[in-house]
């Protein structure tokens, strides 16, 4: 008796699931049939999320000058809410720094943006 109830509570659970595939795909079809196709543009967030490499870069660029990656540390924990620890954002700086594409190490666990070294 109990391998019936479990039996006829899997196939309830598939056929709710299978009942909202199918509504989804009706949904698509009506969208699709008036011509709305732009209703499906824009529902995905345009915006990437900022990683930490953004989040120092951003903390360099409104600091205007080189700073310790205990400082960048702290201002990214401050400014933006993630909890980040030092040897994290040591990796990451490195390893950006490395590539040289957006941060330059200026000294020991001292960073900038590179448009800010000469200056």
């Amino acid at each position: 008796m109990a391998r019936a109830a479990r039996t006829e509570d899997y196939l309830d659970l598939v056929e709710t699931l299978l009942q909202a595939q199918l509504d989804a795909i009706q949904e698509i079809r009506r969208i699709r049939a008036a011509g709305d196709d732009a209703e499906f543009v824009g529902r995905r967030p345009a915006q990437r999320r900022l990683t930490r490499t953004d989040m120092a870069c951003e903390v360099l660029a409104l600091a205007g000058k080189p700073l310790h990656v205990g400082d960048i540390c702290r201002q990214v924990r401050e400014s933006f809410g993630i909890p980040v620890t030092r040897e994290s954002l040591a990796s990451i700086l490195v390893r950006e720094a490395r590539l040289g594409n957006r941060i330059a190490r200026v000294g020991p666990n001292v960073y900038a943006i590179p448009d800010k070294v000469q200056a």
